[in-house]
């Protein structure tokens, strides 16, 4: 029984392209967690905003201030965070629990917050 050098070549290429794929995978998982960030810390920055708006239109007895394009803002932040978050859950394999909205590992038959059947 000999040697099988090309048999020993494929597995190799194989294997190879294993790890380049999850290194794409893992790449992509990376860059919206890093976006879902970014997004979050813009979020904390709307909600200051408002907050100083509320503050000096109560000081100044403002009762003129509209608020509509700060909670716009916010509103529309907050649906860019919960569809990154999907992108990631999806990218991911999660499950998403229907009953309390917890994310849980691709294999998982139940729920780990509230065990619910997924």
């Amino acid at each position: 029984m000999g040697f099988d050098f090309n048999a020993l070549l494929e597995k190799a290429k194989k294997g190879g392209k294993a790890v380049a794929d999850k290194t794409v995978e893992l790449t992509e998982q990376a860059k919206v967690s890093a976006k879902i960030i970014n997004e979050k810390a813009e979020l904390d920055g709307l909600y200051k905003e408002l907050g100083r708006n509320v503050y000096f239109s109560a000081r100044n007895n403002d009762e003129e201030t509209d608020f509509e394009n700060a909670l716009a803002k916010i509103d529309a932040k907050i649906a860019k965070i919960a569809e990154l978050e999907e992108k990631l859950r999806q990218l991911k394999g999660n499950k998403l629990c229907g009953m309390c909205g917890k994310n849980n590992d691709a294999e998982a038959e139940y729920c780990s917050a509230c065990g619910n059947k997924l």
